[in-house]
């Protein structure tokens, strides 16, 4: 726009500027006809809805604001609603309000709609509460007689809703958090003292891993079997592992320098 329109800025600058030092309403307003003074919107630059001086009545932003373009209809900020943003959306009320201000406040988390900040002020509740004598109340889902969660999940109440939390692996379906709150042990756990505990399959009289050089190593839950030190699993069998001949030299040399250095050491004393 500037490339397109030099000449004339040029000319307000050299010649004009003492005369109409405001740029904008001498060339963008008056000059070339693109603009409108704030809160006046369209070809004709008219009065945005609620006048010019506090379009939308300062709760929204007028469509077409400052240019030629736009309808002039307000487009309210969250709080607000109606065709001059004086109304309150749901979730807010009037704390202030005369034919041409409005303050609109945030209800209580409770209320879906309300005329005072409080619970006890909601005209309706949200879902996850219930009107009660007190105002808008917290309806406890976990309480109820089919709970939300799944089997092996308990449920943890919070205001206006819920959430499901997974049970503590020991635990075949719980009540709450950690192993003490188990319904039923997990395979692999067993009830101690209160409490599902792991059991130690490695530790029992018969011996649960039955390959040749196989040792057990205990899991939560569970059991692994493994191969001994010195054995390595070759389809599904525990085998010797084999040096080559490089390994075993290599081991040898090792050998024979500690032997040295030990001999070393000795005459040293």
């Amino acid at each position: 726009m500037v490339e397109e329109h030099e000449e004339q800025i040029e000319k307000w600058w050299f010649k004009m500027k003492k005369k109409y030092p405001d740029l904008l309403k001498w060339f963008c307003i008056e000059t070339i006809e693109v603009c409108c003074p704030p809160g006046t919107y369209g070809p004709d630059c008219l009065a945005c809805l609620g006048g010019a001086e506090r379009p939308c009545h300062g709760n929204g932003f007028c469509s077409g604001d400052g240019t030629r373009r736009g309808d002039g209809l307000c487009r309210c900020k969250a709080e607000y609603t109606g065709p001059f943003c004086l109304e309150c959306a749901d979730g807010y009320f009037n704390s202030e309000k005369n034919d041409t201000h409005s303050v609109c406040t945030a209800c209580h988390e409770s209320c879906k709609t309300c005329d005072g900040p409080s619970n006890t002020g909601c005209k309706e509740c949200k879902e996850g509460w219930t009107k009660g004598d007190d105002g808008c109340v917290d309806v406890d889902e976990c309480a109820a007689e089919n709970p939300p969660c799944k089997e092996n999940q308990y449920c943890m109440n919070t205001e206006g809703s819920f959430s499901c939390v997974g049970c503590d692996k020991s635990c075949a379906g719980c009540s709450g958090e950690g192993p003490d709150k188990c319904k039923d042990c997990a395979n692999g756990y067993v009830l101690e003292d209160d409490k599902c505990t792991d059991i130690n399959e490695c530790d029992r009289s018969d011996k649960v891993c039955l390959g040749d050089n196989e040792n057990c190593v205990n899991t939560h839950g569970s059991y692994k079997c493994v191969c001994a030190e010195g054995f390595e699993d070759r389809d599904g069998k525990c085998e010797e592992v084999t040096k080559t001949e490089d390994e075993e030299a290599a081991e040898q040399n090792t050998s024979t320098n500690a032997v040295e250095d030990s001999m070393d050491l000795h005459e040293d004393l």
